[in-house]
């Protein structure tokens, strides 16, 4: 189409071409409490978890700014309930108050033969920064964050326009 016509070649390059997303997915399963979720993130520093069902497939994703929200509402029994019921409180709240009818998607993700124009229309047509990488069977392998995306185009990109690399 004449709108892929102005894509660089780089952008239709896979997920897999760049090796984005191989990095282990942390995953929880969804019957377990918000706080041990929150607990999981501080031990390994992370802001954000894949949620997998018995099954192991994702279902949805919690983070810390999602966290965050109990605080800010100083409704702190919330740590104690599962991570599916907060998720369906968060969603029903956010379809009520923000979304006006929209629909709410309960995670974000792509699979590794994705390009890197599908991973970052998808980004933005969800206003998130990060997307969970799942295999055929929709277990989360990975995770690929924005952040990721610039490190490995910022080299391609830099050739292509002839840009000199290097920082300030």
């Amino acid at each position: 189409t004449a709108d892929n016509a102005a894509v660089p070649a780089c952008m239709n390059r896979t997920l897999r071409d760049f090796g984005l997303g191989r990095n282990q997915a942390i995953s929880v399963p969804h019957h377990w409490k918000v706080l041990r979720a929150l607990e999981l993130m501080h031990l390994y520093k992370l802001s954000s978890l894949a949620v997998v069902n018995f099954d192991g497939h994702l279902v949805t994703s919690i983070s810390l700014a999602d966290i965050k929200t109990i605080f800010a509402a100083a409704n702190l029994s919330l740590l104690w309930v599962s991570i599916s019921k907060f998720e369906e409180m968060r969603r029903n709240k956010e379809i009520l108050l923000e979304h006006h009818g929209k629909d709410v998607y309960p995670y974000f993700a792509a699979q590794m033969d994705r390009t890197i124009l599908v991973a970052i229309s998808k980004m933005v047509a969800t206003k998130t920064h990060r997307l969970w990488v799942v295999n055929d069977a929709r277990k989360p392998v990975g995770v690929v964050t924005l952040t990721d995306i610039y490190r490995a185009l910022n080299p391609v990109a830099q050739a292509t326009e002839g840009r000199p690399h290097g920082g300030a």
